[in-house]
């Protein structure tokens, strides 16, 4: 299986899927903590964004071609597209999804920051590589405490994320 949102098709359950991601998220933080070779860094870097990404597919995914054009995804993908809803154990009325999205968007926005300051620190020196290193380690901070966050709740047990109908999922 694929740790993707459309890797999981054959489940109705994608809270595992999550784990995995957060889990290699919090893994490769961990290694680019302890200051790794440039080619060690660079791969684990890349690994951070694409697991961002991943993360953040599953609360806002992708425009679809079609929706370019002002098109409902259903056009394309048919009415009975899996649609994937984030709910609490204890308050199952409320959608979790802005929560999880918020969560997802922090990771994204950080892992890219650590792209960014990891490219630009490459040829700072002085004030400027200080700066540049104590942006990284928040940003590696902030990285480390959003997935946590997601982290945590699903192995608390507290969130559920489950695929269901376009009817169930506009269900409270």
């Amino acid at each position: 299986m694929a740790d993707s949102p459309s890797g999981f098709e054959s489940t109705k359950d994608r809270s595992s899927a999550v784990y995995h991601t957060t889990a290699r998220l919090l893994e490769s933080a961990k290694t680019l903590g302890a200051q790794p070779s440039d080619a060690d860094a660079v791969l684990h870097l890349l690994r951070v964004m694409v697991d961002a990404d991943t993360l953040l597919q599953f609360a806002q995914p992708d425009l679809a071609s079609a929706e370019f054009f002002g098109l409902p995804r259903e056009a394309t993908e048919g009415s009975d597209a899996p649609r994937l809803t984030f709910r609490h154990v204890d308050r199952p009325g409320w959608d979790f999804r802005a929560w999880f999205a918020d969560k997802a968007t922090e990771v994204k926005r950080s892992a890219k920051t650590l792209c960014e300051l990891r490219l630009a620190g490459l040829n700072a020196d002085g004030a400027d590589r200080a700066r540049q290193e104590e942006h990284y380690d928040f940003s590696l901070r902030s990285l480390e405490a959003h997935a946590r966050a997601i982290f945590d709740m699903l192995t608390d047990g507290d969130l559920r994320i489950i695929e269901t109908d376009a009817e169930e999922a506009s269900l409270p």
